[in-house]
């Protein structure tokens, strides 16, 4: 990993030749390589839905998608079309997905509990030709219908009866549509397999479309470099991280084991019943499962890897949860909905030696931790093969070198098509500047050996004077603090600083936590944190944080409450 002399940063492994078919649709690639499988696989589970037990087995997978890609033919979605879901189910939501891409569609899903004026903006913009929901989420999305001019658009129901809907399960058992054509004319390049919603953190869910190329050229770029054996994760059954995920299971014949309706309570005895060697954690999530009595080696013995990514990962969060699993290989990933899959700590692993670093740095769980500005931040690793990227001043654009701060761009070959926007004639909005760069948003740098480090995203960063505050900065400092169970830190205006910094705090149970107060918090970060970085907004202790998409702290309805 080097720094070119346009200051642009490559990948250890950027000349490894990698032989990217462009000339296959997606459902084929991943089903060429798992039929390979297939003979020593018996009934492994492909997908299992951990709240209701429903389980698919790879041997039935293929059969299943063709099935259904058959029925949904017939009730007229073609290349080109749109399905649009909201639903809890997680397991025949991927058949369907997978279905769709067979029939040349795109998919679409949407958070179960977005608002409707949301729900009913991103249906409009997608036009879609099916919709699909479940008997809990029927409520949320099928009165917004009759106020959009679809006439043609079909029900379909997973989980249970929904009136005027077609059950996904019926039509698998008793459907016998004649098979797809041989032919449909899909272009791997051109035809959209996929729309991510963003988080929305910096105004409404943008939708990303991504073609059969982009997840081809992805898994051909991160293979050995997205874990393996069966994998457990909390995200969402529609949020690019999962896909991401799934098409990997299938090209590998990995176990995926989706929760996709989270909650605190629940979290740990789904752990504990279905015992995954893989566990995957936002960031918020992991803070938590680090800072909890039940999540130890004790109890949960059978972890042997814990992957983080969605946001940044502080170390004394990292530090801990290698403390409670001693057992598990510590991962973070670094990715975004609109360039998929960037860097990981996995990713040119055993090539450097941290001690001799230049910058002041240290270990943490095997991954590279170095200081920035007094405090300690930990590496999300290093970019993979075809990623190129570089760091540009937030202000000015100006290209910056190692250790300094500012925005991240990107490039790679599965880049999204563009955002999509409401126009038929133009329904693809192009995502990248002229010289083919995705600005992230996020702020972030690279030591001289090319790791990254992600400090927070730049729309969160906020001035106090004429000083910078990342509030994760803030944050990594209170997770420090014995009592702290999880934190958030936003900017409240003032006229004189322009912001001041404010946290609030979760405390761990028990008596002892819970008779600290926000004064002494807030002296617990001034004596650790340069003063442009203290708390002069002072602290709130809370019960919860309010959550967002995606299981993400919602930052703007704390704003609200400072």
């Amino acid at each position: 990993m080097v720094f070119r002399s346009d200051k642009v940063v490559i990948s250890p492994w950027a000349q490894r030749e990698l032989n990217i078919p462009n000339d296959v649709t997606l459902p084929e690639f991943i089903f060429r390589s798992l039929r390979e499988k297939l003979s020593g696989m018996g009934d492994q589970p492909f997908v299992t839905d951990v709240v209701t037990g429903k389980s698919i087995p790879f041997s039935k997978l293929e059969e299943m998608s063709r099935s259904l890609a058959a029925s949904l033919w017939q009730r007229g979605l073609r290349r080109g079309g749109l399905l649009f879901f909201t639903t809890y189910e997680a397991a025949l939501v991927y058949v369907v997905q997978i279905a769709c891409w067979m029939c040349g569609a795109a998919v679409r899903g949407c958070f179960p509990f977005e608002t409707r004026e949301e729900m009913e903006r991103q249906m409009r913009e997608s036009q879609p030709n099916i919709v699909m929901c479940d008997p809990e989420t029927a409520p949320s999305i099928l009165p917004i219908l009759p106020s959009l001019d679809l006439p043609q658009v079909k029900i379909l129901s997973l989980g249970g009866h929904v009136d005027g809907a077609e059950s996904v399960e019926d039509l698998l058992e008793n459907d016998n549509a004649p098979p797809l054509p041989d032919d449909i004319g899909i272009s791997p390049k051109e035809d959209i397999a996929s729309i991510f919603n963003t988080s929305g953190s910096t105004g409404f869910p943008k939708g990303c479309a991504h073609t059969h190329y982009n997840y081809i050229a992805l898994l051909c770029n991160a293979k050995g470099l997205m874990g393996r054996g069966t994998l457990f994760t909390q995200m969402p059954n529609f949020a690019a991280g999962t896909m991401m995920c799934i098409v990997h299971c299938v090209w590998m014949g990995y176990s995926y084991l989706s929760l996709s309706k989270f909650s605190f309570d629940t979290f740990i005895g789904y752990l504990q019943k279905y015992k995954p060697g893989s566990v995957f954690l936002y960031g918020f999530v992991a803070k938590w499962f680090a800072r909890i009595p039940e999540a130890n080696s004790q109890n949960l013995d059978f972890i042997e890897r814990l992957t983080m990514g969605g946001s940044y990962l502080d170390v004394e969060t990292t530090k801990l949860l290698s403390q409670n699993f001693p057992q598990a290989k510590i991962v973070q990933l670094y990715g975004i909905s609109e360039v998929l899959y960037v860097a990981g700590t996995e990713c040119g692993e055993g090539l450097e030696n941290i001690s001799e670093s230049p910058e002041k740095a240290m270990p943490v769980s095997g991954m590279k931790a170095v200081e920035i500005d007094g405090d300690y931040c930990l590496t999300a690793g290093k970019v993979l093969p075809m990623v190129e990227a570089k760091v540009i001043d937030v202000f000015n654009g100006s290209e910056l070198g190692p250790l300094e701060k500012g925005e991240l761009l990107v490039r790679n070959p599965y880049i999204i098509k563009g955002y999509t926007t409401p126009e038929p004639k133009d329904p693809y909005k192009c995502a990248t500047d002229s010289d083919g760069w995705f600005h992230t948003g996020d702020y972030v740098c690279f030591d001289q050996a090319g790791n990254l480090y992600s400090i927070d995203r730049t729309a969160h960063v906020f001035k106090y004077f004429n000083h910078q505050v990342a509030p994760l900065e803030i944050e990594a400092v209170l997770s420090a603090h014995p009592s702290v169970l999880n934190s958030c830190v936003v900017p409240v205006p003032n006229t004189e600083a322009t912001n001041l910094a404010t946290a609030f705090v979760i405390l761990k149970p028990g008596d002892q936590h819970q008779a600290v107060t926000a004064d002494e918090l807030a002296t617990f970060v001034k004596e650790r944190m340069v003063t442009h970085k203290q708390l002069h907004g002072g602290v709130k202790l809370v019960s919860q944080l309010p959550i967002r998409r995606c299981v993400m702290v919602d930052r703007e309805a704390l704003m609200k409450q400072a």
